[in-house]
């Protein structure tokens, strides 16, 4: 295995391109200490870390304001494999959230800000009924044009910057599990027991 978590990470997506595009389930703790899990879509992996766009105003973006601590899980099956990190969430420079707002198709552009405006205009970011979203939605469409260029409101791209990794592949008769933990001199790569 790579002496770097990140390039480990590259190396295993190329051997599962065939796969299911890439998700993140992350997790994140509120100021009550109340955990929450949701799946995001991996944007790149660089030496930066892990990168996805979400609305910096959503519930995982209001516990993240509170603990920036978070954990995440990339997992597929039909390979049983499953690698896990954790560290912290730093948001990205405008620049960078302009490149990855271009790598958007421009279908997803225009539901990202029709909808991200719509939360804005209705009763704060929840709805008595659907339809009532429905309504803020179809009145908001038409006033904005076919391709979205600007970044929608509210819409960040964000790094997890892990400082530990576990790489789990199922290798009957139990799987292995290869860890990385950050030092001050780098990444200390460690064999795990299975669990």
């Amino acid at each position: 295995m790579a002496n770097d978590p990140t390039e480990e990470l590259k190396k295993l997506m190329k051997a599962v391109k065939g796969a299911p595009n890439h998700s993140i389930f992350l997790a994140t703790v509120d100021k009550n200490g109340r955990p929450g899990n949701r799946i995001v879509s991996l944007k790149e992996i660089n030496e930066k870390g892990i990168s996805f766009m979400t609305d910096s105003i959503s519930r995982k973006m209001q516990d993240v304001a509170h603990n920036n601590r978070v954990a995440g899980v990339m997992f597929w099956r039909e390979h049983a494999i499953q690698v896990r990190f954790e560290g912290k969430l730093v948001q990205a420079t405008e620049q960078e959230n302009k490149d990855a707002w271009d790598m958007v198709p421009s279908v997803t552009r225009w539901n990202i800000t029709v909808g991200n405006v719509s939360r804005k205009e209705g009763p704060g970011t929840h709805w008595e009924t659907r339809e009532q979203g429905i309504d803020i939605y179809r009145r908001l469409l038409p006033t904005y044009p076919e391709f979205v260029t600007d970044v929608a409101p509210n819409e960040h791209t964000y790094y997890i910057v892990p400082d530990y990794w576990e790489f789990w592949q199922m290798n009957p008769p139990f799987a292995d599990r290869v860890a990385y933990e950050k030092s001050a001199d780098g990444w200390k790569k460690v064999r795990r027991s299975p669990p």
